[in-house]
């Protein structure tokens, strides 16, 4: 307790008399800056707070109106560098987990890394379906982890040969419109 009434009132100010007039003085705890309020009423605490807290002054932990600008500043500043979080980024249940790892293990058994395809008639579907997870997401991983689907040889040998029997019926077919127009037969 101080002579002008109980310390935790003043909210950091300190009373003081100065040229016969009662005053209460505010030091800024992060610039150091300091203001002075002098009052003809005598030593009401919560007159001179008033007068500080009117003035711009953060009481408490004490800050001028300057700082207390600069840290206002500071904080918007900081939110807006702020980066949201993806909703791809929750943490996934255990069940989900498990599935997870059933899914990469399965993609590591049946999926050919040399020859990019699944052996056994396993697809990303098949995948899918046994795991509980989507095809979307079976595929993205093991596109990921293991490399994209490349397209087995048989299938390739076997687009030639349509490309091959594609030529041919054109040829046929050009031969045929031909030996119709020479004989003036409607094609």
């Amino acid at each position: 307790m101080t002579i002008y009434g109980r310390q935790s009132a003043w909210k950091g100010l300190v009373p003081f008399f100065e040229a016969g007039k009662f005053c209460a003085r505010a030091t800024c705890e992060t610039c150091g800056g300091h203001n002075t309020w002098r009052s003809e009423r005598g030593g009401d605490p919560s007159i001179s707070v008033k007068r500080a807290r009117q003035s711009g002054w953060r009481l408490g932990r004490i800050t001028c109106p300057d700082c207390v600008a600069k840290a206002k500043e500071k904080k918007v500043n900081t939110k807006a560098n702020v980066t949201p979080i993806k909703a791809d980024t929750q943490i996934p249940s255990p069940d989900a987990r498990q599935k997870r790892r059933d899914a990469h293990e399965l993609i590591a058994l049946a999926f050919d890394l040399a020859n990019g395809i699944y052996k056994d008639g396993y697809s990303d579907a098949r995948i899918a379906k046994e795991t509980g997870l989507s095809e979307d997401w079976v595929a993205k991983r093991r596109e990921d982890e293991f490399g994209p689907l490349k397209e087995p040889d048989e299938l390739a040998a076997l687009r030639a040969e349509l490309v091959g029997a594609a030529q041919t019926i054109a040829q046929v077919q050009a031969k045929f419109e031909a030996l119709s127009k020479k004989m003036g037969w409607a094609a």
